[in-house]
């Protein structure tokens, strides 16, 4: 049996609102005008690191935010999956962040996601079966970070690999 605590920060409400709203919302809105071959790239982030960068406790430049966007779009992920990955980002590591308490400031990834499933489900508030797609889901896109850097050529560190130019 799984029960839901009751939640100061990261509401149903504010997951429904956040998938349109935020930081990283903001910034797919004005990437449109914008030349984004111009954009700086960050390849030597995961692409959960990527999702997270509104999660961290810090507050970034409007420019930072669109480079974030900018390299999800070079990653091939569409505003519909960016939108569903960072109400899953969170879901999970917001609350683990936010609701926790755990305040990072300086970053969040898959580990920290993987990190508030175990709690979540520690806690009885998801269901293993809950736990188990959640786990999948999150690797999904760290497989799909693994894929994109073999099609770009480069590796997590931002160095390249033999396939990249």
């Amino acid at each position: 049996m799984t029960h839901k605590r009751q939640r100061t920060f990261i509401t149903e409400d504010f997951l429904h609102r956040i998938g349109d709203d935020g930081s990283l919302a903001h910034a797919a809105d004005r990437l449109h005008y914008k030349k984004r071959a111009e954009i700086e790239r960050l390849p030597g982030m995961t692409t959960w690191s990527l999702i997270c960068e509104e999660i961290v406790d810090t507050e970034y430049n409007e420019e930072y935010y669109e480079r974030v966007i900018n390299e999800l779009y070079c990653r091939g992920l569409t505003n519909a999956e960016i939108r569903e990955m960072r109400i899953f980002g969170w879901r999970t590591a917001g609350w683990l962040n936010f609701e926790m308490m755990v305040w990072d400031w300086v970053s969040l990834d898959e580990t920290d996601i993987q990190r508030s499933i175990v709690w979540l489900r520690r806690r009885r508030e998801i269901s293993r079966t809950d736990a188990r797609a959640m786990k999948d889901y999150c690797a999904r896109y760290v497989a799909h970070y693994s894929a994109a850097e073999s099609n770009t050529g480069i590796r997590d560190d931002g160095s390249h690999n033999a396939n990249g130019a």
